[in-house]
């Protein structure tokens, strides 16, 4: 018969964290990390047998205390049950804060300080801590037991690690990934793609294109509205972004034009309104300028492209510019997300969820090759104009990631037939923080 876990901690824990040396070996202890990164990936993958065949002993005993061990179906029912209510709950993430700490040469305690949340960024359940034991046997880290603490535990010079860019995007985690979540993936040209689709027999159809490093979920009310207009809607993750694979690749926005152009390919649609935010106003630019016989209308929302990018000498991304790049800029690139909203104080949880995707392996290159890439999209934009695509901007007076009065007079000559909407209580994101008033300009001033 199982042990309840809260038998199991008991006795543990009271030897353990009052015995624990400060002594420290950094080589060792990030060995373990990287054992606790295989537990995390089994964790995410929701791959109980895995969990308990990889990543436990079954047979314990530590300092001459015989601690009762976990066996493969106590922790395939933990784990279930567990997974249950968190999925009844929309789970998203636990966002974690890992210190390790020696007390022998053989044996580490684990602390975990995390925040769980929502699909929509809300918060579930704050402050959790929980603790674990483990144990190094034939050269192998593994878990002794695990159980929940008092989240007040105060780490005292124990080694940390931040837990990034551990998870692979391959068949495992996109089955996991369908079993949670309500889209689906598709096998383009360059990798898979993740994207959710609704109304697929309407008569007209949406493509929302997300922004730089922000996937998909960036267009949820945008997406809920337009479903209930009922047209054909469509939005998904550029390659290197949100649950789609990450191809070691030169991301240019020729890259992704092509996922685009593949995408409605596949899904056999042959002329839509695509809507660009941001970054993504560069490939639905694009995809106007090779391909205006497939666009109805074109929609710009606070979109790159107009402003003056930065010139490399190279668009090749080395490791130790991803390294640099995750050490500096991950610890608070979630947080800076709020810099897109001019009131952030309304979207207090926006930064935890981005804080998800730090997870994913390659998101740093991804990001970083993106950048290298951009092209110049004057001739782009003339293009366009030639082509007479008829095209309508949608910007936040507020926007300070690219700020509209700056490029007023080159958004006038590039595209001169172009109509611009401005909201003046929006900044990045006007399509977030004015929601009605952004949906009646989409909805019933452009489209109908």
């Amino acid at each position: 018969m199982p042990i309840p876990l809260k038998n199991i901690y008991i006795s543990a824990v009271i030897v353990l964290i009052t015995s624990f040396s400060n002594v420290f070996a950094e080589n060792a202890s990030y060995e373990l990390f990287k054992a606790y990164q295989s537990y995390s990936r089994n964790w995410m993958n929701r791959d109980a047998a895995a969990i308990a065949t990889e990543n436990f002993h079954t047979q314990v005993n530590i300092n001459n205390e015989s601690i009762a061990a976990f066996d493969t179906s106590m922790i395939e029912q933990n784990y279930l049950t567990t997974f249950k209510k968190l999925k009844a709950n929309d789970y998203w993430y636990s966002e974690e804060k890992l210190s390790f700490c020696k007390q022998s040469d053989s044996v580490y305690q684990i602390f975990n300080h995390f925040d769980r949340y929502k699909k929509d960024g809300s918060l579930l359940q704050g402050q959790l801590a929980a603790t674990y034991i483990m144990e190094k046997r034939n050269n192998q880290w593994k878990f002794v037991y695990m159980s929940m603490i008092d989240q007040k535990w105060k780490n005292n010079g124990c080694d940390q690690y931040q837990n990034y860019e551990f998870m692979k995007k391959d068949k495992q985690f996109r089955e996991s990934i369908t079993k949670r979540w309500k889209g689906s993936f598709i096998q383009l040209d360059d990798g898979y793609t993740y994207f959710e689709q609704a109304n697929s027999k309407a008569k007209e159809h949406i493509i929302l294109v997300h922004g730089f490093s922000v996937p998909s979920y960036i267009w949820e009310p945008t997406y809920q509205e337009a479903i209930k207009r009922g047209y054909g809607v469509i939005r998904y993750d550029t390659y290197g972004r949100g649950f789609s694979n990450n191809p070691d690749t030169d991301y240019s926005t020729e890259f992704y034009t092509n996922q685009l152009i593949n995408l409605m390919d596949a899904l056999d649609i042959d002329k839509v309104n695509l809507v660009g935010l941001s970054d993504g106003g560069r490939t639905v630019a694009m995809m106007a300028a090779i391909h205006p016989e497939r666009i109805n209308q074109l929609i710009l929302v606070s979109p790159s492209g107009f402003h003056n990018d930065q010139v490399f000498e190279s668009n090749n991304v080395s490791q130790d510019e991803v390294n640099e790049f995750i050490s500096n800029a991950y610890p608070t690139i979630g947080q800076g997300q709020l810099s897109d909203f001019h009131e952030p104080q309304n979207f207090t949880n926006w930064s935890s969820r981005y804080n998800g995707l730090l997870k994913y392996q390659g998101f740093a290159r991804a990001l970083i090759s993106t950048r290298k890439n951009y092209p110049d999209m004057t001739r782009i934009h003339n293009i366009i104009h030639s082509n007479e695509v008829k095209t309508s901007i949608i910007w936040g007076t507020h926007d300070i990631v690219l700020p509209l009065n700056s490029v007023r007079e080159k958004l006038s000559s590039v595209l001169p037939n172009a109509t611009l909407y401005e909201l003046s209580a929006s900044g990045h994101l006007p399509h977030m923080e004015e929601q009605e008033r952004f949906n009646r300009i989409l909805f019933e001033q452009i489209l109908e």
